[in-house]
C-alpha cells in the first residue's frame, strides 16, 4: 500500500510539473510573441523623412563605405531560357563610384560610374559617356553620407514622389514603401527591411518607358551592414537576369584611382 501511494503520489507530482512547464512554456510563448511584436510596433514608421533619420540613427558611422565582389550573371531569354552566363567582377563606393568589369579583366570591359557620370571601356578603350546617376547606391548605402535634407533632395531629383510613404509586407517580411502607393507597381520607389533597414525591392522605369523591378535577397550581415547575395531583375514582367554574389569583402583594399576614369587600366582590386 506504501509503495502503491508513493507511486500515486509520483504521477501526481509529474503530471502537475508538466502541467507547471506546459504553463511556463505557453507564458514564454506569450511573452516573446507580445514582446516582438511591441518592439515591431515601435519600428513604425510614417513618412520618408523618419524613414531617413531612423536608418541615420541606427548605422551612419557603422555601415560599411566600401565592398566588392565576384558576380555569377545569368541572362534569360523570352521563353525563359538561359541566354548566357558570365563573371563579373564589382566594386562600390558610397556614395557615388561603382564599377564592373565583365569576363576576362585582361580584356578591359568595364563599365565605370563615377559622381553620376558612366564611362563605358570595351578593349580598354573608352566608347562613351555620359550622365547617368546610379540611384540605387542611395538607399544601399549612400544616404549614410548625406544629411537627411539633401538625401530628401536627392530622392525628389531622382524622381521618387517623397509624400508617398506606407507599411506593407514582402515575402513575409514588413516593409517600408518610399514613392508608391499601394498597388502602384511602376512609379520610381525603394521597399526597405523594417527591422534591419537593407534594400529589398526597387521599381523604377527607364527613358523608353520600360519598368524594371529589381529584388534583392539572402542578405548576410558584414562591414556593420548588410549585403544581398542574390538579385532578380524584371523588365516588364518578365524574368530577364539573375545574379549570385560571392567573394564578398565589406574591407576591400581598392586602388586609388579605381574610379577615375583616366586611370582606368591601372590597377584592379581583384587579386587571383
Amino acid at each position: 500500500m506504501k509503495m502503491s501511494n508513493i507511486s500515486f503520489k509520483s504521477d501526481l507530482i509529474q503530471a502537475s510539473n508538466f502541467s507547471f512547464m506546459k504553463k511556463v512554456l505557453l507564458g514564454l510563448l506569450l511573452i516573446g510573441l507580445f514582446s516582438n511584436s511591441s518592439v515591431f510596433a515601435q519600428k513604425d514608421l510614417k513618412n520618408a523623412r523618419a524613414l531617413i533619420k531612423k536608418m541615420n540613427k541606427d548605422h551612419r558611422g557603422k555601415w560599411f563605405d566600401s565592398f566588392t565582389f565576384v558576380q555569377k550573371t545569368i541572362r534569360f531569354q523570352e521563353d525563359g531560357s538561359i541566354r548566357d552566363s558570365s563573371i563579373w567582377y564589382e566594386a562600390i563606393e558610397y556614395p557615388k563610384n561603382f564599377r564592373i568589369d565583365f569576363g576576362d579583366l585582361s580584356e578591359g570591359n568595364s563599365n565605370l560610374m563615377r559622381n553620376d557620370s558612366a564611362y563605358a571601356f570595351r578593349g580598354g578603350e573608352l566608347q562613351r559617356s555620359g550622365l547617368n546617376p546610379q540611384q540605387f547606391l542611395l538607399m544601399k548605402g549612400g544616404l549614410y553620407h548625406y544629411s537627411i535634407k539633401e538625401t530628401l533632395q536627392m530622392l525628389t531629383d531622382y524622381g521618387y514622389d517623397v509624400q508617398k510613404f506606407r507599411t506593407d509586407v514582402w515575402n513575409d517580411r514588413k516593409v517600408y514603401v518610399l514613392g508608391a502607393d499601394k498597388g502602384d507597381e511602376s512609379s520610381q520607389q525603394f521597399w526597405i527591411d523594417a527591422e534591419h533597414f537593407y534594400l529589398l525591392r526597387r521599381i523604377s522605369t527607364n527613358s523608353n518607358g520600360t519598368v524594371l523591378d529589381v529584388h534583392y535577397s539572402d542578405h548576410v550581415a558584414s562591414g556593420g551592414g548588410w549585403v544581398e547575395q542574390t538579385v532578380k531583375f524584371y523588365a516588364n514582367g518578365r524574368y530577364i537576369q539573375l545574379e549570385y554574389y560571392q567573394e564578398i569583402d565589406t574591407s576591400p583594399k581598392i586602388p586609388s584611382s579605381f574610379f577615375d576614369p583616366k586611370a582606368y587600366g591601372k590597377g584592379h582590386w581583384y587579386k587571383d
